[in-house]
Parts: C-alpha cells; sequence; structure tokens
C-alpha cells in the first residue's frame, strides 16, 4: 500500500479509537457516602474542623456516642471529590476531651502525609487512610467512613493550656 492511501486509513483508526475513548468516559455525578465517628472513650469530646482559621464544622460527641454526617463523593470524572460535613481536606482538626486535653491534626497542601497517620480532618477520597476504616456501599446503602476516638487518642492528646 503506498503513502497516500496509508494516511486515510491511518487517519480513520486514530477517529475512531478517539471517539471510543471520549464514549467510554464516565460522565460525573455523585454517591452517598456517610463519615462516621464513633467517640470509643469514657470522654466527652468536641470536634472542630477548620480551614485557615475558619470553623468549618463543630459537633459535640458524649462519651460512647457515633455521629453520621451525610454527604457525597463525586464518580467519574469528579472522582475524589467529597464533600462529607466539609469539603476536602480541611487544615486542621481537633478533638478535645473534656475541655482539658486537645489532640490536633494538620495537612499540609505542600506536603502529603502517610496513609497510616490519623488526621479526623481529611477527606475521604482515600479509603482506609487517616484513622478511617471503608465499608463498601451495597445496594441501596452507602458507604461508610468510620473513624474510632480511642483512649490512645485521649494519651497522645495535650493538655489545654499546658
Amino acid at each position: 500500500m503506498n503513502d497516500k492511501k496509508r494516511m486515510p486509513v491511518l487517519g480513520g483508526i486514530f477517529l475512531m479509537l478517539l471517539l471510543s475513548v471520549l464514549v467510554s468516559c464516565e460522565k460525573g455525578g455523585e454517591v452517598d457516602v456517610v463519615r462516621r465517628i464513633i467517640n470509643n472513650t469514657p470522654h466527652d469530646v468536641e470536634l472542630e474542623i477548620l480551614d485557615f482559621g475558619v470553623i468549618l464544622f463543630t459537633a459535640s460527641l458524649m462519651s460512647q456516642d457515633t455521629l453520621n454526617i451525610l454527604g457525597t463523593c463525586g464518580t467519574g470524572f469528579d472522582a475524589g471529590q467529597c464533600n462529607v460535613g466539609w469539603p476536602q481536606d480541611a487544615e486542621e482538626g481537633r478533638i478535645i476531651f473534656n475541655e482539658e486535653r486537645i489532640l490536633s491534626s494538620t495537612i499540609s497542601l505542600n506536603e502529603s502525609k502517610p496513609c497510616e497517620e490519623r488526621a479526623i480532618n481529611t477527606s475521604l477520597s482515600r479509603p482506609n487512610c487517616y484513622g478511617y476504616t471503608w465499608l463498601q456501599a451495597s445496594g441501596n446503602n452507602p458507604s461508610i467512613h468510620t473513624y474510632i476516638i480511642s483512649d490512645e487518642d485521649y494519651q497522645n492528646a495535650e493538655t489545654v493550656g499546658g
């Protein structure tokens, strides 16, 4: 086959490949998600989620209490975009135990945090990271991302004013 006949054939193949890629890309959408925070300590806690000093979210949990926050996460082109209590990663999360001790976690936009570290203020775009465990959606039930506040968190918290 000469070069003049080969060009339209190659162009046609390229166009078909391009169209198949565009058609196969999933349009962005949303799915329901639950952020579940369990206070598994004998202490009442206050939660504060801040971004650059602005409080995005606050909640109180009594000892052995559970908080369920319903929100959404994106799919397709919007995958990884979650808004479940607060949008995306917030700069700082605080767990305040009986107004006596405070556990603070920060997320810097300039450095990535190892997945094993705990950070209540993170987004839910990475399952089973930053202290969250993930239960995948099934049927009509949304996926659940659970963060358990433990006695170890209390022990690692700093004394308020100290």
